[in-house]
């Protein structure tokens, strides 16, 4: 009898695939079997985010008190209400009721108009996540940790509730965005669109800021991801944080910052 020919199957995993592997990988390390990095001696945590590392540029001091004694200071009030409106946005997006998140936030009459105006832009493609950490080796010390706020088959969305402090200038220029670029191509294998939703609580209004990202600005924040550490580094080596620049904002310790006021 003459042969036949078997039919090739394609084994090449689809996005749909790729993107539930690398979930059920996270959920995995969300329950204890965390992927293993190799970790340094001079750095308390197991990866290093842009909180972090903002943090440090901003002041040394309040940046090794937190994360290498771990002194916590109290939430301000303002950080309350941008927790709790997330979790009330978290619920939307998710399809649940809402509301007696929304009256945790102050103003919620103001925080409820602000999140109805979300209707016309929900998340058309599939969303992967909400608020979820990731964690991947992009080739520094540490890996990255990064935590958006809702990502999609095909963009990321970082909410920001603010009296205004937040603008569309400034997101654009900050690293975070780009973080989430890195992050997101390194781990899923596509470039991410990525979008900042701006809700001012003094206008009323949400603003929606489309951030485009390419490779320049990928390896222009992976070149500072890597100065700051080195930064780091020599801080701890020399067991001096007390650097000769403070950065641009108020810091935790206020008038007892040494590197202000020292």
């Amino acid at each position: 009898m003459p042969k036949t020919k078997k039919k090739l199957m394609n084994t090449t995993p689809t996005i749909d695939e790729h993107i539930q592997s690398i979930g059920q990988e996270t959920q995995k390390k969300q329950e204890g079997e965390r992927v293993k990095f190799s970790v340094v001696n001079w750095y308390p945590g197991d990866s290093i985010s842009y909180s972090a590392l903002t943090s440090f540029e901003n002041c040394s001091v309040c940046f090794y008190l937190h994360y290498y004694q771990g002194i916590k200071w109290p939430p301000k009030a303002s950080m309350k209400d941008g927790l709790a409106f997330q979790e009330a946005l978290n619920k939307k997006h998710q399809g649940e009721p809402y509301l007696s998140e929304i009256q945790k936030v102050g103003k919620p009459n103001i925080a409820l108009d602000l999140i109805k105006q979300t209707d016309a832009h929900m998340p058309v493609g599939e969303i992967i996540s909400l608020d979820k950490e990731y964690i991947v080796d992009i080739g520094l010390d540490l890996p990255l940790k990064f935590i958006p706020d809702v990502l999609t088959k095909d963009s990321v969305i970082e909410h920001k509730y603010t009296t205004g402090y937040y603008n569309a200038e400034m997101v654009k220029t900050q690293k975070q965005s780009t973080i989430y670029y890195i992050g997101v191509k390194k781990l899923l294998g596509f470039e991410p669109k990525i979008q900042y939703w701006l809700f001012n609580t003094k206008k009323k209004k949400l603003e929606v800021v489309n951030i485009e990202k390419t490779e320049y600005d990928a390896q222009d924040t992976l070149y500072w991801m890597k100065n700051t550490l080195d930064k780091i580094k020599e801080c701890y080596n020399k067991k001096q944080w007390i650097v000769p620049k403070h950065g641009n904002y108020p810091c935790d310790l206020k008038d007892a910052c040494p590197i202000l006021h020292g």
